[in-house]
């Protein structure tokens, strides 16, 4: 696994496991102004949910939107009602 660990881009890196709690417990000691989600991995992506129903803003792809595009039914539903082509399956 690669770690960034150029200061250049971050001020502060944390190594502790992407799980509710502790991604929490780096929340209030940091304060952000929101979290990015997209480049953590499915992990990160998993955390969206109860991130923003504790009410930590999520930044880019909403956690609706990550919802829609993981649940095939609800993707499958979307696209119908775009016209989207897709192949049949």
């Amino acid at each position: 696994e690669t770690v960034s660990t150029d200061f250049d881009t971050s001020d502060r890196l944390y190594f502790e496991p992407l799980v509710y709690e502790d991604v929490m417990n780096i929340i209030e000691e940091e304060r952000p102004e929101g979290v990015i989600v997209q480049f953590g991995g499915q992990t990160a992506i998993n955390l969206a949910g109860p991130l923003s129903r504790a009410g930590v803003k999520i930044f880019g792809t909403s956690n609706e939107s990550i919802d829609r595009a993981e649940d095939r039914n609800r993707f499958d539903t979307m696209v119908e009602q775009l016209g989207i082509p897709r192949p049949p399956g």
